[in-house]
């Protein structure tokens, strides 16, 4: 695509009632789903994001509720991080994980871990009665 469509494109889109972006949003989409073979499907992303979860984060956390989303340089599975465990129901998400839908590479960062680490230990001690 020249950089004369995309700029025609997006002032196009500029002109449109909010509604109708999200229909516009919604067919690309669809486009791209039935033209791009994703390397990494949901599930695979799914199973890459707990293993660094578990690996990073912590044992009782879990990967839910994925997303496809598209950047500027590739398609990324977003994952919710929950909290889980055996007398309770998934809590959060505490984070996210980023997948990259076309290598299968984890895109969180350091910092990732430590957010999420702070943020399931609040959950926690917010959840438990005091003693």
């Amino acid at each position: 695509m020249t950089q004369t469509t995309y700029e025609s494109l997006v002032n196009l889109l500029q002109l449109l009632p909010e509604p109708a972006i999200g229909e516009v949003a919604d067919f690309a989409d669809y486009l791209f789903r039935k033209h791009v073979r994703l390397a990494v499907d949901e599930h695979a992303a799914r199973r890459k994001a707990n293993g660094w979860l578990v690996t990073w984060v912590g044992n009782m956390v879990m990967a839910e509720h994925a997303q496809l989303r598209y950047t500027e340089a590739r398609p990324i599975w977003r994952l919710g991080a929950f909290v889980t465990s055996l007398s309770r129901a998934p809590r959060g998400p505490i984070g996210y994980v980023d997948v990259d839908a076309m290598t299968g590479e984890v895109l969180n960062s350091e910092k990732d871990v430590e957010a999420m680490q702070r943020a399931g230990e609040a959950l926690e001690s917010s959840l438990s009665p005091a003693v």
